[in-house]
């Protein structure tokens, strides 16, 4: 699994990676290339290494994994490992068959928490918001279909994480992002083509706030390319050609 994170604290992401065989975080530390690779044990196979953030608020992003509860709907956990302390954090974050989005801050209080969505019944999903501080429950409210896939960052106004989806519709990929300070959804973004885009998020045009975003691989030598619709200049897109098939 590859992940982002400032595992060493110096406001730069590293290069990382979790390996389920060995359950170890791996990482590159941007400050110290050179150095031996950061080796951080925790977890197992059939963890979900992907939802690593800030819990604790240190400043220094914080190992976690995402383990699902034995049997259907038997309890999940989100287990953190803090990078402040040493010390493993465990919380009760939904159950077995919900889908877990974290590693970002939902209610301002400098911490990471989780988003878990699940099926609200009559083809609409229910999203519930943990604190990654305590586990404490926040938030708790119907956006969307069980399909739809979450892509975690920050879009809309403010500095909280949002609940930003996608989802293809006749082809293209649609983009719908809730306003956590607002808690309203707004209006729908089609930006990529189903069948071939890869959907990413990230801060590309600097203004704090993430970014829309495809990945087009193309067979074609210098044809795949990242397109990016920026939130400070939404009307024109931002084709950057790079990578291969």
């Amino acid at each position: 699994f590859f992940i982002d994170g400032d595992f060493d604290g110096d406001g730069i992401g590293d290069a990382t990676v979790w390996r389920a065989s060995a359950g170890t975080f791996l990482v590159r530390r941007s400050s110290r290339p050179a150095d031996a690779l950061l080796v951080i044990p925790f977890g197992q196979v059939g963890d979900d290494p992907t939802h690593a953030g800030d819990y604790d608020g240190d400043g220094i992003t914080d190992a976690a994994v995402y383990r699902a509860g034995a049997t259907s709907g038997a309890p999940s956990s989100t287990l953190i490992r803090l990078s402040s302390t040493g010390l493993v954090r465990t919380l009760t974050t939904g159950e077995n068959g919900a889908f877990p989005s974290g590693g970002i801050d939902y209610n301002g209080d400098g911490a990471a928490d989780m988003a878990i969505q699940s099926n609200a019944g009559g083809g609409v999903a229910r999203f519930r918001l943990f604190s990654g501080f305590n586990g404490a429950q926040f938030g708790d409210f119907n956006f969307g279909t069980p399909t739809d896939v979450v892509v975690t960052g920050s879009h809309f106004g403010s500095v909280l994480g949002d609940v930003t989806l996608v989802r293809g519709v006749g082809g293209a990929v649609e983009w719908t992002t809730r306003d956590t300070a607002t808690g309203i959804g707004q209006p729908t973004v089609i930006l990529g083509v189903a069948a071939t885009d890869f959907p990413l998020a990230g801060d590309y045009d600097g203004d704090g706030l993430d970014d829309y975003a495809t990945g087009r691989p193309s067979a074609t030598p210098g044809q795949s390319k990242f397109t990016v619709r920026r939130s400070s200049s939404p009307a024109v897109p931002v084709e950057v050609f790079f990578g291969q098939n």
